[in-house]
């Protein structure tokens, strides 16, 4: 999915991603141990799964290969508006069913940048439907969307990796809204650790 970024003070290095972790564009990710204890991130979960202190910041890669989107400029509105995203998969021959990447003995992965330090972000991974409920889950509800509203990101299946609505700032803020929901993005400035 797309994340357009208006300013960031930091891009990290990439990290390699969970194992199908369905990392997208914009998502909150956290750094978890991999099974050789090193380094990889994951899409964000409160559910107790993740603390605040283990968040790495926003995605700034896809690890999925189907239903990306990328922020464009329409030239006609002048609008930011999420379009899909092309990659290399895009023009992958479909009866090709087996592949080798001469220069890795293993498998490879591509690793996902992460912007790690505040900044003004635009991104359509955030839940429209849920709101904070507790320190380890969700509820529905109606987001705030207000200037200054506080977010966090989400908890459980559905909302983990997402920015998800803390009306009553009783979680970790992680972001407020610069200008609300616009064009399909929530725009907000990261706040991170």
């Amino acid at each position: 999915m797309a994340l357009k970024i208006i300013n960031a003070a930091f891009i990290s290095k990439s990290y390699a991603p969970e194992s199908s972790s369905g990392i997208r564009q914009g998502m909150v990710v956290a750094f978890e141990a991999a099974t050789d204890g090193t380094a990889e991130v994951a899409r964000a979960n409160r559910d107790g799964s993740h603390s605040q202190y283990a968040i790495a910041g926003l995605a700034i890669d896809n690890t999925t290969t189907t239903g990306n989107t990328m922020p464009i400029t329409s030239p006609v509105t002048l609008n930011i508006e999420a379009r899909p995203a092309r990659k290399i998969m895009d023009f992958q021959d479909d009866t090709i069913s087996n592949s080798t990447n001469f220069t890795d003995p293993g498998t490879a992965k591509r690793g996902i940048s992460v912007a790690s330090v505040g900044g003004d972000y635009g991104s359509d991974q955030y839940s429209s439907t849920s709101i904070y409920s507790s320190g380890t889950a969700d509820a529905n509800g109606t987001p705030t969307y207000t200037v200054n509203a506080t977010w966090t990101y989400g908890a459980g299946a559905t909302n983990k990796g997402l920015l998800v609505s803390d009306s009553a700032t009783a979680a970790t803020v992680m972001a407020s809204i610069t200008e609300g929901v616009k064009d399909g993005f929530l725009w907000f400035r990261w706040k991170g650790n």
